[in-house]
């Protein structure tokens, strides 16, 4: 008999279906979205603690914060590790390429995630610049008497620790308030000029900057060489009274050292999206200073959320075609059978 004989469309969408593995217990609000466009494939979830048992069934596997590493994937059906965002810092790549596995992100200028993260990192300096959380709270209270001036963007100067996707997205932000912009990056300024910025230098100008700035914002990769880079040194040489807006990952500062800083005044305050460890105690020392906390929401928009799971989607179909992933970050170095 033929084997094709008999094959309708409804055959051929089993047989390209894969199941994806989400190592998260609840995929919360983003699920409707991944739901509506993996509609053809399997959508399964794990515990952190359960995805060397889960993997073993799965075809894509999609880490969030899990630590994936050659245990994970050893003896696995898995062909794609595909990170619902840009971090990488918890996957082994290395590993993953010599067991025969794609790894890829999803980049920010993407999706809405650059906008959604930019958006957010200007609504916590403004919170910070006018003071809103001591102003909301005395409103509760129903005081209404004298508080301290607080200050605009306008009159600021903002430095822009990165200028990846995220950093690109902030500054015209940042120049339509009229703040004055200054960047740092690892490869320095390409050959064009960016209207969007007043300087733009290389790491070697990063105390520059910062003396100079009255918010500096973290916008770099977390990877062996950034864990704890931005340490009492570079505290040392921002601009006292500034403030510390951390939007790309909380192991990028030094935790005892932000603290020092905040307890002396070195820092005015500091607002973080990302912490050390998550959730993050909320009655940790570091609250008694001026410092506004959010849940690592950057990229928690409608918007982003829509844009990351059609990306998703576009990937796992490729790889149920047998096609190389988009934004494949080991092509060069993995080793297929």
């Amino acid at each position: 008999m033929d084997p094709g004989a008999g094959l309708d469309l409804s055959d051929l969408v089993h047989l390209l279906a894969v199941r994806v593995l989400f190592c998260l217990p609840s995929l919360g609000a983003i699920r409707d979205n991944l739901e509506v466009a993996l509609t053809e494939h399997e959508i399964v979830t794990c515990a952190p603690s359960e995805v060397i048992a889960a993997a073993q069934n799965a075809d894509v596997l999609v880490p969030f914060g899990t630590s994936i590493s050659r245990p994970e994937l050893e003896c696995s059906s898995v062909r794609l590790v595909q990170q619902l965002g840009a971090g990488m810092e918890s996957v082994d790549i290395d590993a993953a390429s010599q067991l025969g596995v794609y790894v890829a992100n999803i980049p920010t200028d993407q999706t809405a995630n650059a906008q959604s993260v930019a958006e957010l990192a200007v609504s916590l300096m403004l919170a910070l610049g006018r003071k809103l959380i001591g102003l909301n709270e005395g409103v509760r209270r129903g005081d209404w008497g004298k508080y301290e001036l607080e200050t605009t963007l306008r009159s600021s100067t903002v430095g822009l620790v990165g200028y990846g996707g995220i950093g690109r997205t902030l500054a015209p932000i940042l120049r339509s308030f009229g703040s004055r912009v200054l960047a740092v990056s690892r490869r320095g300024p390409p050959s064009e000029h960016d209207p969007s910025l007043d300087f733009h230098g290389t790491l070697e100008d990063l105390p520059k900057v910062l003396g100079q700035s009255d918010y500096v914002v973290l916008a770099f990769p977390l990877n062996a060489e950034t864990k704890g880079y931005f340490d009492s040194k570079l505290i040392a040489a921002m601009k006292p009274g500034a403030h510390l807006i951390n939007v790309a990952r909380g192991a990028l500062i030094e935790y005892q050292d932000l603290l020092d800083g905040l307890a002396s005044g070195q820092l005015g305050g500091a607002a973080l999206d990302v912490f050390w460890t998550e959730p993050f105690p909320g009655d940790d020392p570091i609250f008694q200073y001026n410092v506004i906390g959010t849940p690592h929401r950057g990229g928690a928009t409608v918007e982003n959320y829509d844009d990351m799971a059609q990306a998703v989607a576009e990937n796992v179909d490729r790889v149920a075609r047998g096609e190389v992933p988009k934004f494949c970050m080991n092509l060069d170095q993995i080793v297929l059978p």
